[in-house]
């Protein structure tokens, strides 16, 4: 699949010719040489710019390279080089971790509900996931907080998986009618109608975005993953640093 991100590779790919490498100008971009220079480990790069520093738009990019068995090379835009260096640095893909508990990045995906509907949470504050000690559970509990308050609390990360949760799962959820309004319901109570997710928002009701697991996407231990490199270019000189 194309890329449609606006940053140019060409300068890396030019750097790289200079350091030895074998350019392949395939979909994806790989890079064939001796990578002692840049990383510990001897393997293809996969040269990839990265549109944005969005997590999962990072974490996909160094999942397709690691899945094939290359190393990450991340091309990264200069105004979004410190966003990307707080995600992968430890703790790797998490916004904090203490005591073996993870907060977790959101992404603009929607958690679906066994009836096909979408959750949602009437509140003004910042939405956010995170682990809670479970006491006597084995696996932690995972909570939806506004600000300082949780609204959800589940038993664990794995309730969000297949199967999905059930339609009684959160407080609120929407769904669009035969009109293709939304339908807002508060448990199994219709309670009000909205033309679209920003009527919603404008009257306080949030869709739940849902949290970003590093293992749902890449194995976060692995030797590949843990040797990206990013890249920026400017008018001078190609910059790699690792992650490690």
């Amino acid at each position: 699949m194309m890329s449609l991100s606006s940053v140019d590779i060409d300068p890396v790919k030019q750097d790289l010719q200079t350091r030895g490498f074998c350019i392949d100008d395939g979909q994806p971009t790989v890079a064939r040489g001796s990578s002692m220079g840049l990383t510990d480990i001897d393997a293809p790069l996969e040269v990839t710019p990265v549109a944005n520093s969005r997590p999962l738009t990072v974490l996909s990019a160094i999942a397709n390279a690691a899945n094939s068995g290359r190393v990450p090379l991340l091309v990264v835009d200069k105004h979004d080089r410190s966003a990307i260096d707080a995600l992968l640095s430890e703790p790797f893909a998490l916004t904090d971790q203490r005591d073996g508990l993870r907060r977790f990045y959101t992404v603009e995906q929607r958690i679906q509900l066994a009836d096909d509907s979408f959750a949602c949470v009437t509140t003004d504050e910042h939405l956010s996931w995170t682990e809670v000690s479970g006491h006597r559970r084995e696996s932690p509990q995972l909570h939806l907080m506004a600000g300082d308050e949780p609204v959800v609390m589940l038993d664990s990360v794995e309730e969000l998986a297949c199967p999905a949760p059930s339609a009684t799962t959160f407080p609120n959820r929407y769904s669009r009618d035969e009109n293709g309004r939304f339908v807002l319901y508060n448990r199994a109570e219709a309670v009000g109608t909205y033309s679209g997710v920003s009527a919603m928002r404008s009257d306080g009701i949030k869709p739940v975005p849902a949290p970003l697991v590093p293992e749902d996407h890449i194995d976060p231990q692995a030797r590949l993953p843990r040797a990206t490199l990013l890249a920026t270019a400017d008018e001078e000189a190609v910059q790699y640093t690792t992650i490690a």
